[in-house]
């Protein structure tokens, strides 16, 4: 949140608003802070609090980075997006795209206009 105080005040104000300043946030308060669940998620999306591996490949005179999940094994055979994908096989799941296929932005407010519609 240092990178983004404005939304840090933004939900430190709703949540002041909604819980007060004698107790702690319970989760029946989660349904009157939209605004905090709009921050959680996206913090959750821009900083995954899953195991990542960094790749690197080195590529002429530079290096290309991805960021890796923890490895899974297909138990079985099956199709993903029309690909066979043989039991036994070794599934790493590219957790840049994933979190990054919006942009680097922090989305909070737009995650908030998806929820209101």
């Amino acid at each position: 949140m240092v990178l983004f105080p404005d939304v840090q005040k933004k939900a430190q104000t709703e949540i002041d608003a909604v819980v007060g300043t004698g107790r702690l946030p319970t989760f029946a308060d989660q349904p009157d802070l939209p605004y905090v669940n709009a921050v959680v998620t996206e913090v959750f999306r821009w900083n995954s609090v899953g195991p990542l591996g960094m790749f690197a490949v080195r590529m002429r005179n530079s290096y290309i980075y991805a960021l890796l999940g923890v490895p899974h094994t297909a138990i079985q055979d099956g199709y993903i997006n029309g690909y066979f994908i043989p039991k036994g096989s070794l599934i790493v799941a590219n957790l840049w795209l994933v979190f990054f296929l919006t942009g680097i932005d922090f989305l909070c407010n737009l995650l908030i206009q998806e929820h209101a519609s």
